[in-house]
């Protein structure tokens, strides 16, 4: 009820066309007798309600989203004007890659109605911004400088992420210190809200593991043999009475009381 400008009543889907707004209520009964009520309103309108969003910058060479949350009611049809640059002009929020500035117009349907709107387009040039270098070797414990960044345009913010181990995420040049290898993404944003990228990495390598043994006692003319990790680069504090075997073997064949010290490194 009402029965106006309604089509089989007593069905659960009748078909409605109001000319004005208006409330129906549906009485559904089950075969046992009870009864429940709903109500629905419906809003008739001569035009689609019709969004085309607010003003879009585009930062050229990216694209944008044109269109509102949402352009048109469900069910509608979309017909944007002119189509030069979009991806698909029949959706309801296409994107757009345009160089020029101008308006654009979307023209909806939604059964026997329509709507119209229109959206101005602005087109900034895209900041840019770029880490040098692109990939840092450090071991863990240590930490290292982020401070050779270069950027186009009038930049208004940046921002590094991870934060976590960074010393302050909204400069240039944090201190990093991460216990893993991780990658850190810098996004500068311009006065134009427009984006930039760019990534840097930091290898973190465990530091390597150096072990000549206990002190020791040897004969004379006897040697000692110490074996080593063969991937790494040695510096003993002395090489009298050394003999590289190759493969991280050394041998020491000294003839006095000595005492060695050797540091290894593997690059990082």
């Amino acid at each position: 009820t009402p029965n106006t400008a309604i089509i089989n009543p007593n069905t659960a889907t009748p078909t409605i066309h109001p000319t004005t707004d208006i409330t129906y209520f549906v009485n559904a009964t089950s075969a046992q007798g009870c009864v429940n009520r709903d109500s629905v309103f419906v809003d008739v309108d001569v035009t689609v309600p019709t969004d085309a969003g607010g003003t879009v910058v585009v930062c050229h060479p990216d694209s944008a989203l044109l269109g509102g949350n949402p352009t048109a009611p469900f069910n509608s049809t979309y017909a944007w004007r002119p189509a030069i640059g979009m991806n698909d002009s029949t959706l309801a929020n296409p994107s757009i890659l345009k160089s020029t500035e101008g308006y654009v117009v979307v023209q909806t349907q939604n059964g026997r109605c329509n709507g119209i709107d229109s959206v101005f387009v602005k087109v900034r040039a895209k900041p840019s911004v770029t880490v040098t270098p692109q990939s840092i070797d450090i071991c863990v414990g240590t930490s290292v400088q982020l401070d050779t960044v270069s950027t186009t345009g009038v930049i208004n913010s940046m921002k590094w992420s991870p934060a976590d181990s960074l010393s302050n995420d909204t400069i240039p040049n944090p201190l990093a210190n991460p216990t893993d290898t991780t990658h850190y993404i810098l996004t500068v944003t311009d006065t134009n809200t427009c984006i930039a990228r760019d990534t840097v990495i930091i290898n973190v390598s465990n530091s390597p593991v150096v072990d000549l043994g206990p002190d020791t006692t040897i004969c004379l003319n006897d040697s000692l043999r110490f074996s080593l990790p063969a991937n790494l680069n040695y510096n003993w504090n002395q090489t009298t009475f050394l003999q590289d075997s190759g493969m991280g073997v050394v041998i020491a064949k000294p003839d006095r009381n000595i005492r060695y010290i050797v540091q290894g490194s593997n690059g990082f």
